[in-house]
């Protein structure tokens, strides 16, 4: 069977599962420039799936069709075939065009369906970058919609293709990573303490949605942490603060000695004027005595 004949027994497969009265299906949310990671889990082992497609609904043209086990990638989606557990299936960079319905199945069998939602939200713009300093406390805080109110919130750091969950709203603490999540404002935040230079990177924060057999994960602000050590200018808040206390002490220093100065050149003066008296007194009573006499 060609591709075209496939195509066309999937769309025909499709078409009668709505007639039928077939949900249509899962909803998905992703964001204008994000990426979302969509999980189909099969119950069973089975040995006999050997191919499975991923389409869009609306002409059903194939996207992806596999083989056992491995990674297809196709201008901005990846699909890896694991057939112990599940079918995953990754948009990047989503645009306003990959929103509606798709499906995939097995073996050219229809099996699940999903409708993308493709949203734009100011709570969700990026990339946005921030600088850490070395064996400091760091916090990121991201927004996050209405729909996600009750999802559990994850926070990636990126490594190469892979993106590793580093903590989610299921735990408070991992490590040196520790999560918040206030349901009222919407904003959940990750506390880093005591960063290293290792820590620097893309990280990523995201939401993950459990459904009966279609899951999905949707990541969408984007942050670039840049970690450095902090320079001597910056490490010197104490020292400029003692530095501002000396600026003014010295002025008071230097008035205290002009009085002394002037203190001392008062009490020199009277005291020379004195002894100048004195001194005509004596003279007076000497020239007078001589007088007498």
């Amino acid at each position: 069977m060609n591709i075209t004949e496939t195509r066309m027994k999937i769309l025909l497969i499709f078409t009668l599962h709505l007639i039928s009265g077939g949900a249509a299906g899962t909803d998905v949310i992703g964001f204008l420039g994000g990426r979302v990671t969509i999980n189909f889990k099969h119950n069973v082992y089975d040995p006999e799936v050997r191919q499975v497609f991923f389409c869009k609904a609306a002409k059903c043209e194939i996207i992806i069709y596999d083989q056992r086990n491995r990674w297809i990638l196709k201008d901005r989606f990846h699909l890896y075939g694991d057939f112990h557990q599940a079918l995953t299936v990754t948009f990047k960079q989503l645009s306003s065009e990959d929103a509606g319905p798709y499906q995939y199945g097995e073996n050219k069998q229809l099996k699940h369906q999903f409708n993308l939602q493709v949203i734009r939200d100011p709570c969700c713009l990026g990339p946005n970058t921030m600088t850490g300093y070395v064996g400091e406390t760091i916090t990121i805080s991201f927004s996050y919609p209405e729909q996600f109110e009750s999802h559990t919130k994850l926070f990636y750091k990126r490594d190469g293709l892979r993106f590793n969950i580093m903590i989610g709203t299921t735990e408070t603490q991992r490590g040196r990573f520790y999560m918040s999540d206030n349901r009222e404002s919407k904003v959940f935040s990750v506390r880093i303490s005591n960063v290293t230079e290792d820590d620097g990177g893309v990280y990523y924060c995201g939401v993950w949605n459990e459904g009966e057999s279609v899951s999905y994960q949707s990541l969408y602000t984007e942050i670039q942490l840049q970690v450095t050590e902090k320079s001597t200018t910056e490490t010197s808040g104490p020292a400029t603060h003692h530095s501002g206390h000396y600026l003014i002490t010295i002025p008071v220093c230097v008035c205290v000695v002009l009085l002394l100065i002037g203190g001392s050149a008062l009490i020199f003066y009277k005291h020379s004027k004195t002894q100048g008296t004195i001194y005509a007194q004596k003279h007076s009573l000497k020239t007078k005595g001589q007088h007498f006499i």
